[in-house]
C-alpha cells in the first residue's frame, strides 16, 4: 500500500504538470487553409438555449462553409425556429427533415441523411445542438487538418451550470477533468459533439456504412479510425460551451448512460474507467479504514499527499475553465463524493443493455444486433 501511494502521487503530479503545459499551447489558424466545410447539427426538440446555440453556429467566421440543421420531422418543436433562420442565412443554411430512423440512432440517421444531400465538401464537421461555439470554433477545429498526417480533429464539452447547483457543478468538474484522457498522446478517441474529418478519410473507412446500424456515432467511428490507423488531433481550444444545471437524478443518469455506451461499444475503455475512478478513491478508503478500524494501519503522510496532489492538480487543470469561480478549490474537495456517485452509475450499468437517449430506447441483444424501442 505504501508503494502504491508513492507511485500514484508521483504519477499524478507529473501528469498534471504535463497537462498544464499542454493546455497552454494555442492553436494557430492558417488563413490560407480554406477547404469547403460541411457542418451538420442534428436537432431534437427545444432546449434551454436552442436559438442562441443555432445563432452561434450560423455566425462562424469561417466563410467557405455549408450548414445543415437536421430534424426528424416537421412536427419537431425546433423546426419552425430553424426555418426562420434559413430565410436570414440562405447563403449558408439548409434545414433538412430526415424522417424516422429504423436501423440506427436518430442522431446518426440525421447526420447520414445530411451527408447524402451534400455532394461537394472537403471536410465534414459535426456539432451538437446543445452547445454554443465561439465565432472561430470551426476555424480552430479544422486547422490541424492542414497537415497530411492528421485525418480527424475533435473538440470537447464544457458545462457551465448557470445556477451553480451542487451536482451541476460536479458534472462540469468531472467532464472537464476528462481532458486528462483526451490529451493522452495515445488516445485516438473522438467526441461526437464536436469533430471534423477529411472527406477522403471518411469515405476510406466507410463512414456511412459504419453508421447504418450505429447508436453511438463517436464510438463506432473511433473503432474504425483505430483499425485504419488514422491520426486524431485533440484541439484543446475547441470547447463546445453548454450552460446546463443538474440534480442528483440527472447527474446519475448522465454517467450511467455514458458508461453503458462504453460497455456496449468499447469494453476495454469501460473496464479501465471503472478501475481508474476506484483508484482515485483508494486514498479516501484507506483514510476511512484507518479512522474506523483501530487494527488497520496506513501511512497517513502518503495518504494525505495523494489526496492533496489530486486536489491541487485537479484545481490547476480546472482553473482554465472556471477562472471566475473563487470557490473552485473548495468545490474540488467534493471530488471523492462525485466519484462515488459515478461508481454507483457504473455499477448500475453492469446488468443493463438498454440505453435511453433523447426519448428513444435502444437495446443491444446477445448477438450484438441493435433493437430500437419507441
Amino acid at each position: 500500500m505504501f508503494l502504491y501511494f508513492i507511485i500514484l502521487t508521483c504519477f499524478i503530479g507529473w501528469y498534471f504538470v504535463y497537462l498544464f503545459f499542454k493546455l497552454r499551447k494555442s492553436q494557430a489558424i492558417d488563413p490560407g487553409f480554406n477547404q469547403k466545410v460541411l457542418l451538420i447539427t442534428p436537432f431534437k426538440g427545444l432546449e434551454q438555449n436552442t436559438r442562441a446555440n443555432a445563432l452561434s453556429i450560423l455566425n462562424q467566421d469561417y466563410n467557405n462553409i455549408q450548414i445543415y440543421f437536421v430534424v426528424d420531422s416537421k412536427k419537431d418543436e425546433a423546426y419552425p425556429i430553424l426555418k426562420e433562420f434559413e430565410k436570414d442565412y440562405s447563403d449558408r443554411l439548409n434545414v433538412i427533415v430526415s424522417g424516422i430512423s429504423k436501423s440506427c440512432s436518430q442522431k446518426v440517421h440525421n447526420i447520414v441523411r445530411a451527408i447524402q444531400k451534400c455532394k461537394e465538401y472537403d471536410i465534414l464537421v459535426v456539432l451538437d445542438s446543445d452547445g454554443s461555439p465561439c465565432p472561430d470554433f470551426v476555424s480552430k477545429l479544422i486547422s490541424p487538418l492542414h497537415s497530411e498526417k492528421i485525418s480527424i480533429t475533435t473538440g470537447y464539452p464544457k458545462y457551465f451550470p448557470p445556477n451553480k447547483t451542487f451536482f451541476g457543478f460536479g458534472r462540469a468538474i468531472l467532464v472537464n477533468l476528462g481532458i486528462v484522457h483526451a490529451l493522452n498522446p495515445f488516445n485516438r478517441g473522438i467526441w461526437g459533439g464536436a469533430f471534423a474529418i477529411k472527406r477522403e478519410d471518411f469515405e476510406k473507412i466507410g463512414g456511412i456504412k459504419i453508421w447504418e446500424k450505429s447508436v453511438c456515432e463517436d464510438r463506432d467511428l473511433t473503432c474504425a479510425i483505430s483499425r485504419a490507423n488514422l491520426n486524431v488531433s485533440f484541439v484543446p481550444e475547441a470547447f463546445l460551451l453548454s450552460p446546463e444545471d443538474a440534480d442528483i437524478s440527472s447527474f446519475l443518469e448522465y454517467w450511467r448512460r455514458r458508461y453503458l455506451i462504453l460497455k456496449l461499444w468499447d469494453k476495454p475503455l469501460w473496464v479501465s474507467s471503472g478501475i481508474i475512478y476506484f483508484a482515485f478513491l483508494v486514498p479516501y478508503i484507506a483514510l476511512a479504514l484507518d479512522f474506523f478500524d483501530p487494527s488497520y494501519e496506513t501511512n497517513l503522510v502518503w495518504t494525505f499527499a495523494s489526496i492533496c496532489v489530486t486536489i491541487l492538480g485537479s484545481a490547476m487543470i480546472l482553473k482554465f475553465d472556471f477562472k471566475e469561480d473563487n470557490q473552485l478549490i473548495l468545490r474540488v474537495f467534493f471530488l471523492p463524493f462525485y466519484y462515488f456517485i459515478m461508481l454507483l452509475a457504473f455499477v448500475q450499468g453492469l446488468f443493463q443493455n438498454e440505453l435511453l437517449w433523447r426519448g428513444v430506447t435502444y437495446r443491444v441483444n446477445k448477438e450484438g444486433k441493435l433493437i430500437i424501442l419507441r
